[in-house]
């Protein structure tokens, strides 16, 4: 079994809730939650996305996410980012979102 996997959520839900407790709380945290999904899954692979920075459809509506632009991100946010990448593989997605590329790997990977 592959799986694939949204890095975002990963990244900023182990970033946020880490906040009090340090960087290294955050890293011990990533790893068991991408093991975790991979035990769970009973997947031998594993394809993990992340955001990149450029998205089209702030071409399309420059509007677009504009509700979180005041919005703090969490410190451990970029740390953790790079750890995805670094230490586990994840691929920052080019002119669109994890969850687009998400999409379209399992649509290539899954369809019948």
């Amino acid at each position: 079994m592959h799986a694939i996997i949204d890095a975002d959520i990963v990244c900023f839900s182990c970033a946020i809730y880490n906040e009090p407790y340090g960087w290294e709380h955050c890293k011990n945290d990533i790893d068991s939650l991408m093991r975790r999904i991979l035990e769970t899954t009973g997947s031998d692979s594993y394809t993990a996305f992340l955001t990149g920075s450029n998205n089209f459809r702030y071409q399309i509506n420059p509007e677009y996410k504009a509700n979180r632009k005041d919005k703090t991100k969490p410190i451990y946010l970029e740390e953790a980012r790079a750890y995805l990448v670094t230490e586990w593989g994840a691929k920052l997605s080019d002119e669109s979102e994890a969850d687009d590329e998400i999409a379209i790997l399992a649509r290539k990977l899954y369809t019948v």
